[in-house]
Protein backbone atom coordinates (compact mmCIF):
# COMPACT_ATOMS: atom_id res chain seq x y z
CA UNK A 1 0.00 0.00 0.00
CA UNK A 2 1.10 3.64 -0.76
CA UNK A 3 0.35 6.94 1.58
CA UNK A 4 0.93 10.18 -1.16
CA UNK A 5 1.04 13.61 0.44
CA UNK A 6 0.74 16.64 -1.63
CA UNK A 7 -0.42 20.08 -0.99
CA UNK A 8 -2.26 22.54 -3.29
CA UNK A 9 -3.05 26.16 -3.37
CA UNK A 10 -6.77 26.95 -4.60
CA UNK A 11 -7.69 30.57 -5.16
CA UNK A 12 -10.61 32.22 -3.26
CA UNK A 13 -11.94 35.82 -4.00
CA UNK A 14 -13.20 38.58 -1.79
CA UNK A 15 -11.64 39.65 1.31
CA UNK A 16 -13.53 38.15 4.13
CA UNK A 17 -12.57 34.37 3.38
CA UNK A 18 -11.34 32.79 6.71
CA UNK A 19 -7.50 31.34 5.95
CA UNK A 20 -7.38 33.12 2.59
CA UNK A 21 -3.69 34.66 2.06
CA UNK A 22 -1.12 34.72 -0.44
CA UNK A 23 0.75 31.67 -1.11
CA UNK A 24 3.41 30.48 -3.64
CA UNK A 25 2.25 29.02 -6.81
CA UNK A 26 3.62 27.94 -10.05
CA UNK A 27 1.30 28.90 -13.26
CA UNK A 28 2.42 27.85 -17.03
CA UNK A 29 5.83 27.59 -15.24
CA UNK A 30 6.08 30.74 -13.38
CA UNK A 31 6.57 31.67 -9.92
CA UNK A 32 3.78 33.92 -8.47
CA UNK A 33 1.83 34.94 -5.51
CA UNK A 34 -1.82 34.13 -5.36
CA UNK A 35 -4.65 34.45 -3.04
CA UNK A 36 -6.05 31.35 -1.93
CA UNK A 37 -6.23 28.24 0.82
CA UNK A 38 -3.53 25.61 0.95
CA UNK A 39 -4.99 22.15 1.64
CA UNK A 40 -2.34 19.03 2.59
CA UNK A 41 -3.72 15.85 1.54
CA UNK A 42 -3.30 12.52 1.77
CA UNK A 43 -3.90 9.40 -0.62
CA UNK A 44 -4.44 5.89 -0.19
CA UNK A 45 -3.76 3.16 -2.92
CA UNK A 46 -2.40 0.27 -3.92
CA UNK A 47 -1.10 -1.37 -7.16
CA UNK A 48 -4.74 -3.27 -7.50
CA UNK A 49 -6.47 0.33 -6.23
CA UNK A 50 -7.13 3.87 -7.44
CA UNK A 51 -6.07 6.55 -4.67
CA UNK A 52 -8.68 7.64 -2.13
CA UNK A 53 -8.71 10.51 -0.23
CA UNK A 54 -7.63 9.49 3.57
CA UNK A 55 -7.12 13.03 5.31
CA UNK A 56 -7.27 16.44 4.76
CA UNK A 57 -6.46 19.67 6.16
CA UNK A 58 -7.69 23.01 5.19
CA UNK A 59 -5.04 25.68 5.97
CA UNK A 60 -4.30 29.39 5.19
CA UNK A 61 -2.77 30.13 1.61
CA UNK A 62 1.04 31.00 3.14
CA UNK A 63 1.23 27.75 4.89
CA UNK A 64 4.33 26.27 4.03
CA UNK A 65 3.71 23.12 1.84
CA UNK A 66 5.40 20.67 4.40
CA UNK A 67 4.09 22.20 7.51
CA UNK A 68 2.10 19.56 9.45
CA UNK A 69 3.52 16.71 7.36
CA UNK A 70 4.77 14.45 9.88
CA UNK A 71 1.48 14.73 12.12
CA UNK A 72 -0.54 14.02 9.21
CA UNK A 73 1.41 11.18 8.32
CA UNK A 74 0.78 9.86 11.28
CA UNK A 75 -2.83 9.91 10.85
CA UNK A 76 -2.88 8.48 7.73
CA UNK A 77 -0.79 5.81 8.69
CA UNK A 78 -3.41 5.38 12.00
CA UNK A 79 -5.86 5.16 9.24
CA UNK A 80 -4.88 3.02 7.06
CA UNK A 81 -4.28 0.31 9.74
CA UNK A 82 -7.73 0.84 11.41
CA UNK A 83 -8.99 0.05 7.66
CA UNK A 84 -7.29 -3.34 7.79
CA UNK A 85 -3.79 -2.72 5.79
CA UNK A 86 -1.40 -5.38 7.44
CA UNK A 87 1.54 -5.36 4.63
CA UNK A 88 3.88 -2.92 3.92
CA UNK A 89 3.26 0.85 3.39
CA UNK A 90 5.20 2.92 1.85
CA UNK A 91 5.00 6.87 2.12
CA UNK A 92 5.92 8.95 -0.94
CA UNK A 93 6.30 12.63 -1.23
CA UNK A 94 8.72 15.65 -2.90
CA UNK A 95 10.83 17.47 -1.53
CA UNK A 96 8.73 19.24 0.80
CA UNK A 97 8.17 16.01 2.51
CA UNK A 98 11.64 14.86 2.50
CA UNK A 99 12.50 16.01 6.18
CA UNK A 100 14.01 13.99 9.16
CA UNK A 101 10.81 14.25 11.08
CA UNK A 102 8.68 12.79 8.52
CA UNK A 103 10.49 9.65 7.94
CA UNK A 104 11.08 9.04 11.95
CA UNK A 105 6.88 9.11 11.95
CA UNK A 106 7.34 6.44 9.42
CA UNK A 107 9.73 4.17 11.17
CA UNK A 108 7.76 4.61 14.51
CA UNK A 109 4.80 3.56 12.53
CA UNK A 110 6.43 0.56 10.97
CA UNK A 111 6.19 2.21 7.54
CA UNK A 112 8.83 2.78 4.98
CA UNK A 113 9.41 5.95 2.78
CA UNK A 114 10.48 6.93 -0.43
CA UNK A 115 11.38 10.87 -0.50
CA UNK A 116 12.57 13.31 -2.69
CA UNK A 117 15.09 15.01 -0.84
CA UNK A 118 16.08 18.85 -1.70
CA UNK A 119 19.56 19.56 -2.58
CA UNK A 120 22.27 20.76 0.06
CA UNK A 121 26.10 20.95 0.57
CA UNK A 122 25.93 17.17 1.83
CA UNK A 123 24.16 15.87 -0.66
CA UNK A 124 25.67 17.11 -3.45
CA UNK A 125 29.24 15.63 -1.57
CA UNK A 126 27.27 12.13 -1.74
CA UNK A 127 26.40 12.28 -5.35
CA UNK A 128 29.92 13.63 -6.51
CA UNK A 129 31.36 10.30 -4.26
CA UNK A 130 29.75 7.77 -6.04
CA UNK A 131 32.44 6.39 -8.28
CA UNK A 132 31.81 6.69 -12.64
CA UNK A 133 31.42 2.53 -13.13
CA UNK A 134 28.36 2.61 -10.38
CA UNK A 135 25.72 3.79 -12.54
CA UNK A 136 23.38 1.63 -14.48
CA UNK A 137 22.08 3.05 -17.48
CA UNK A 138 18.31 3.25 -17.64
CA UNK A 139 16.32 3.01 -20.71
CA UNK A 140 12.73 4.14 -20.67
CA UNK A 141 10.47 2.30 -22.91
CA UNK A 142 8.45 5.24 -22.99
CA UNK A 143 9.98 9.15 -22.68
CA UNK A 144 9.31 10.66 -19.18
CA UNK A 145 9.13 14.42 -18.45
CA UNK A 146 11.97 15.87 -16.82
CA UNK A 147 10.86 17.80 -14.03
CA UNK A 148 13.04 20.28 -13.98
CA UNK A 149 13.60 21.35 -17.55
CA UNK A 150 9.74 19.75 -19.03
CA UNK A 151 11.92 18.20 -21.68
CA UNK A 152 11.13 14.31 -22.48
CA UNK A 153 13.91 12.08 -22.07
CA UNK A 154 13.95 8.12 -23.10
CA UNK A 155 17.44 7.52 -21.38
CA UNK A 156 19.19 7.75 -17.89
CA UNK A 157 21.64 6.40 -15.42
CA UNK A 158 20.85 5.56 -11.87
CA UNK A 159 23.17 4.70 -8.55
CA UNK A 160 22.65 4.50 -5.08
CA UNK A 161 24.55 5.15 -1.93
CA UNK A 162 23.97 5.01 1.64
CA UNK A 163 23.33 8.47 3.10
CA UNK A 164 22.38 9.66 6.76
CA UNK A 165 20.03 12.62 7.26
CA UNK A 166 20.77 14.64 10.54
CA UNK A 167 23.70 12.79 11.52
CA UNK A 168 24.48 14.48 14.60
CA UNK A 169 21.01 14.50 16.09
CA UNK A 170 20.43 11.83 18.75
CA UNK A 171 18.18 10.08 15.84
CA UNK A 172 20.14 10.04 12.71
CA UNK A 173 18.16 8.48 10.36
CA UNK A 174 20.85 6.29 7.22
CA UNK A 175 18.67 4.42 4.27
CA UNK A 176 19.46 4.57 0.55
CA UNK A 177 20.35 7.50 -1.75
CA UNK A 178 19.17 6.77 -5.34
CA UNK A 179 20.58 9.08 -7.88
CA UNK A 180 19.14 9.49 -11.17
CA UNK A 181 21.37 11.45 -13.67
CA UNK A 182 20.47 12.83 -17.28
CA UNK A 183 22.65 14.67 -19.79
CA UNK A 184 22.19 18.19 -19.56
CA UNK A 185 21.32 19.48 -23.21
CA UNK A 186 23.71 22.06 -25.14
CA UNK A 187 22.59 23.79 -27.82
CA UNK A 188 23.36 22.60 -31.56
CA UNK A 189 27.12 22.92 -32.68
CA UNK A 190 28.29 23.62 -29.04
CA UNK A 191 31.37 21.80 -28.18
CA UNK A 192 31.61 20.62 -24.76
CA UNK A 193 34.64 19.12 -22.84
CA UNK A 194 32.95 16.95 -20.62
CA UNK A 195 29.34 15.77 -20.55
CA UNK A 196 27.29 18.21 -17.82
CA UNK A 197 24.69 16.11 -16.00
CA UNK A 198 21.75 17.24 -13.82
CA UNK A 199 20.85 14.70 -11.05
CA UNK A 200 17.50 13.86 -9.08
CA UNK A 201 17.68 12.01 -5.61
CA UNK A 202 15.55 10.78 -3.37
CA UNK A 203 15.71 8.83 -0.04
CA UNK A 204 14.33 5.30 0.62
CA UNK A 205 14.45 2.74 3.00
CA UNK A 206 12.58 -0.16 0.96
CA UNK A 207 14.07 -2.76 -0.37
CA UNK A 208 13.18 -2.33 -4.04
CA UNK A 209 15.60 -2.70 -6.93
CA UNK A 210 17.81 0.50 -7.75
CA UNK A 211 16.34 0.65 -11.35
Amino acid sequence: MFVDIDSLLRPVYGYHKAGASYGHAKIAGRELLRKGLSPLITTLSAPDHPPVIANTWLRAGRCASGSGAAKMIAETLTTARQCGASGEITVRGDSAYGTAAVMRTCQRLAATFSLVLRTNTAITRAITAIGDDAWTPVHYPGAVTDPDTGELISEAEVAETLHTVQPQSSQPVTARLIVRRVKAHHPANTDTLMPAWRYHAFFTNTTDDTV
